[in-house]
């Protein structure tokens, strides 16, 4: 704008302006959410989601029987990846010595009971075993007690001879299950499996 005396008239210089308008009117438009946008707008959702499966997941594995396995040889006891072989028992004895990652005794207590015991160290703690298995005609059972540094527990085990597996139950609920491998005798297991 130029400034002129008092007696001319205000002239001002305007430019020409392109403003573009869309095809579709002076209508906003809008564009499609991008995925980013989605992800914030539904993120928390989605965690939350994926919080509760994993959670859900976790509480059903720490309940889930977990399942071991034992087998007996002639001259060895394997239990999970330990195996325990055969010493000489003392002259007389009738109970039967296998050593290994754990010390093992087995007795006959009769016609249809048999005895074990074991020691061994059990994650970091001095642990024993002591169970008395019922060779029953129906189905063998075998109570245990176990301590584990200065804690007690027990377990009562009923054994399903259809798919060869060990029900143990513990007193502090928890449930394990022991496959004995095909053609294995049954033993008393004085360890504290799933513990």
């Amino acid at each position: 704008m130029r400034d002129r005396g008092a007696g001319e008239a205000l002239r001002i210089d305007r430019v020409a302006q392109v403003l573009p308008v869309p095809l579709g009117g002076l209508v906003p438009a809008r564009r499609p959410p991008s995925r980013a946008r989605v992800w914030r707008r539904h993120q928390s959702a989605t965690l939350a989601a994926l919080a509760l499966i994993a959670g859900g997941a976790g509480v059903w594995i720490s309940v889930a029987p977990r399942a071991h396995w034992v087998s007996f040889e002639a001259h060895a006891v394997r239990v999970d990846d330990a195996m325990l072989t055969s010493v000489a028992a003392p002259p007389g004895a009738t109970l039967r010595l296998f050593s290994g990652a754990a010390t093992l005794a087995l007795m006959p207590g009769g016609a249809d009971i048999m005895r074990g015991g074991a020691v061994m160290s059990w994650n970091g703690s001095t642990t024993t075993g002591r169970c008395v298995l019922e060779l029953e005609t129906t189905r063998p059972t075998e109570t245990c007690d176990f301590t584990l540094g200065s804690r007690h527990l027990a377990s009562h085990d009923t054994f399903d001879e259809a798919a060869s597996v060990w029900h143990r139950h513990y007193s502090d609920g928890v449930e394990v299950a022991i496959t004995v491998a095909q053609g294995s005798q049954i033993i008393p297991l004085p360890f504290p499996l799933g513990r």
